[in-house]
Parts: C-alpha cells; structure tokens; sequence
C-alpha cells in the first residue's frame, strides 16, 4: 500500500487541491538514488517523479541513499555534514532533496545562507549550469501558490519551503521547521544552529550542512564531530568529504585557468580540494589564527584563579554586545572568557559579568569599553558610564585609533594570544572569520570590513589589542591600572 502524504490539511483552500500519494522509492542500479514518485489519486497517469528534470551523479547519490534508504526497515539519517568543492552541485543537491521530503512529511522546511540576499540570488533566482532555475525543480503540479518576498513555495499537500538568511535568524521564532538545510554553513553565524538543534530534536527533524571549508573554524569542529558520530553503530549522521579528485567534476585545467587568473594556491586548496588548513585570502586575522592553531595556543587554557581578569566590551543593544575576559602573564595573553548576546541592557550585562566572576572565583582587575560607553542607555535615559557605575563598575574608555591602526595592533598582538577553546569558541570563530567586504564587480576584497556577525567579538578583540600591547605582567602579581592617553602610545616600537 503506498504512503498517503496526510490526511486532510487544516486549510479549507487545500480541500480543492488533489491530495499526493506516495508511489515507491524505485532504484536504478546499485549506485543510483531513490526516485520517489507522487501522483494525483483522481489521475493515475498524472505522475510526478522526484527528483524532478535533475539526476544526481555517482558521488551525490551516496546522500540520496542516506536519507531515503532503499531498505524498508532502514532509518533515514537526520544529520548530514557535505563538504564539497566549489561547483560540486551542493545547493542543486539539497535543494531536490528539501522538496522530495517536503512531499514525503508534511511541514516547514527552512533553506538557509549566509544572508537574505544571497538566499534570493542563489537559489531563489539561481540559475545552475545546466540553464535551469533552482526553483523550476518543484513541478508545477505540486504547486499550490509562491510568495515571491518571502521567498516561500507552498506545495499542495500544506508543506512550505522558506529561503532566508541566517543573519537575521532571529526572525525566524517561533518557527518549528522539520528539515533545514544550512548552506555554506562555515560562513554562516553558528548561533543558527544552535537555535534550532532543539527545535529538530524534539521534532524528529532533519539537518543538512553543506559547504566548503573556511580553515579551523566551526565547519572544521562539525566535520571532525561528524566523522566520529557517523562510524557510531545505527548512526543518525551522514558525512562526505569531496574534492575535485573524487568527483573529476572538474578538469584539471580549469584549475590551472583560475591560477592564471590570480587565484592563490592558499584559496585553491581550500575551494578544490577542501584543505581545512588554508585560510581564506578575505579573512582579516586568517593566517594569525591559523597559526595559533599549529602552534598549539588554541585549547585548554582555563582561568587562572590567582590573575585578576580584564574585560573588554563591544556595546550594543539591538545589535550584539560582545565581552572578551582577559588574564596577562609575563608578555602573554590569556583569553578565559566570551560572551556575546542582544537585545540585553547595561544592567543586564553587568548582572552577568559579575556572576561569571563569581564562579569561576576571580577578581576583576580592569572593565574596558569603546567611547560610545558614553552614550546613553535605551531603557534608562542614563548614560551607560553613570548606569554601570551605579551598579558597581567604573568602565575605562579604550583609545580612539583608524580601524587599520586596530587592525595592525590586533595583528600583532595574536602571536602572543592563548585562546582557552571550550569558553572562547564564539568569539574564536569571529576573530578566524572576521573578513573584508567583496567586491563582485571587480571580484575583489575591498577595504573595508564586512559588518556581520563577525564583527562584534573582532571589535572588541580590537579595544583589547590596543589597550593591552606593550603591557608586561609578572605572574601572580596583579595588574596595575595605568592611563594609555598618559603613559603610552599603543603603537611605540
């Protein structure tokens, strides 16, 4: 008996739509993926077949399998990691699979990127190679209306599939999606997935990440995590690791004619052959924090009870507020701590920097922030200066410099940086992919650096570099607060 698709949806409109059947998982040869085809029950020569106008090839099959196992008393896996080279067909893949599932469980399912407008440029007005539109591989049939601002397909059995960007994630509660699929996952904010990992685990959802890698940041730690989770007996997880090697997808000339063009061989290992260890050319601080990482300085570095611990923030209230806490020994510095968030006020941040002294049992020494400290709270009409003084921290105010002058002092002071992995991972992957803005016409990095969800740790990494360069701390003895606009220039040799 095949698998009806629903009952009767709750929307009065779907009544007069055909209701979809599910016909079997058909298979072509060993290798090939499952086709499932769905049909108008008034019609049984109105047949749809998905994967619709597009075939796999042999390496993308594996995860077709995977998440429609051809053995009826298999499970289909609900974590899937893909690192594919660049023009793999990664997004032509997942985006046939979000529709086969939309068709086979009725739900929300979310197709993230990085940002809104790249979901509309990519997928939603995406054309592949083959001359086909992303959006052309749901047939008309299963079709019940789009909402082109919205980026939304509601199919005729009451799925709907969203494109959005994962910057502004935040946007998306309320929500309760089945199925998700995170594109370029190495460059997106990872706060995504940790929103909605619960909202799948208590769903019984899906969650595909795809993308290329971008050195050891997030992706990296997924990848590794994957790789172990999915040798597990019965595994829920699912990983392929492709390069041009695997797939022949590319020939080795056309390689050869993007190095002509200019194209590093730091940005070739990473975009063809998927080299975790390149960094990616547009990364502000990528070959610093890559370094960090073969020199062994990012791990376990926890707080040290007998240093007293600086802090040094980054303001923002409808956008993200983001606090580095910082212990110094001899020339070294200590990263302990991170905490990131929105949508908090002064007295809420105090609240939590105090706890966050209180049980990991340290003093504070020094509470730094940038020059619109000065300014006044939302909530209170206060300035932020007299609100947290109130409540019990006298902030000092970090020098004002050019942004390349920060950048230059953050470059320099990395080397002597020892970043405490577990308690730092956010602010970790800010500073590794902290990136300068993309200039498609002229296909080059501007100047100037994007402003996303990067921004707010390396900013206030910045202060830090700034105040703290030329600083020397004996060991176990405590800092002395000092005044850099009297004592120092920042940039002395």
């Amino acid at each position: 008996m095949p698998a009806t698709l629903g009952d009767d949806p709750p929307d009065n409109h779907y009544r007069d739509q055909p209701s979809l059947t599910a016909l079997e998982k058909n298979w072509l040869g060993d290798t090939a993926p499952a086709l499932i085809g769905y049909r108008d029950e008034a019609s049984s020569d109105d047949e749809v077949v998905l994967p619709y106008d597009y075939i796999p090839r042999d390496y993308q099959a594996p995860v077709w399998e995977a998440m429609f196992p051809r053995s009826a008393v298999a499970k289909a896996v609900r974590r899937v990691v893909l690192v594919w080279h660049r023009r793999a067909g990664k997004d032509k893949t997942c985006f046939n699979i979000v529709l086969a599932k939309a068709v086979e469980r009725v739900g929300l399912y979310l197709y993230l990127l990085p940002t809104q407008t790249q979901a509309r440029k990519v997928i939603w007005k995406g054309i592949g190679k083959d001359g086909k539109r992303f959006i052309d591989h749901i047939p008309e049939a299963l079709i019940a209306k789009t909402n082109t601002t919205e980026m939304t397909v509601e199919l005729i059995n009451g799925s709907i599939i969203q494109l959005c960007g994962s910057d502004n994630y935040n946007a998306l509660m309320g929500t309760n999606p089945v199925g998700i699929v995170l594109s370029e996952y190495s460059i997106q904010d990872p706060n995504a997935w940790e929103y909605f990992r619960p909202i799948l685990a208590e769903n019984e959802g899906w969650a595909i990440f795809e993308y290329t890698p971008r050195g050891h940041n997030h992706g990296y730690f997924m990848y590794q995590r994957a790789l172990k989770l999915a040798k597990q007996q019965d595994s829920a997880w699912f990983v392929s690791l492709q390069t041009v090697d695997d797939t022949s997808a590319i020939p080795p000339e056309a390689i050869e004619e993007e190095r002509e063009g200019g194209m590093s061989e730091q940005m070739i290992e990473q975009e063809f052959f998927c080299s975790f260890e390149a960094f990616n050319d547009g990364a502000i601080y990528g070959r610093q924090m890559q370094q960090a990482w073969k020199d062994g300085r990012v791990g376990f570095f926890p707080v040290d009870t007998t240093l007293p611990v600086f802090t040094f923030w980054d303001l923002g209230f409808g956008d993200a507020n983001a606090i580095w806490f910082v212990q110094g020994t001899g020339r070294d510095v200590l990263l302990v701590g991170y905490m990131e968030a929105s949508g908090r006020s002064m007295v809420d941040w105090i609240r939590a920097v105090k706890d966050w002294g209180a049980e990991k049992g340290v003093t504070f020494a020094e509470h730094w922030a940038p020059h619109d400290i000065d300014v006044h709270e939302y909530t209170t009409g206060q300035r932020r200066l007299d609100v947290a003084r109130e409540h019990g921290i006298e902030f000092e105010i970090a020098p004002k410099v050019s942004l390349q002058d920060g950048i230059e002092a953050v470059r320099a002071i990395l080397p002597l940086c020892r970043f405490d992995e577990a308690s730092c991972e956010r602010g970790i992957n800010c500073l590794t992919e902290y990136h300068y803005e993309w200039d498609d016409t002229r296909k080059a990095w501007r100047a100037k650096p994007e402003h996303d969800w990067t921004s707010h740790g390396a900013d206030a990494f910045r202060y830090l570099a700034v105040v703290w360069k030329n600083r020397v701390f004996h060991s176990h003895e405590p800092a002395q607060a000092f005044h850099p606009e009297q004592d120092w220039s920042p940039f002395d040799d």
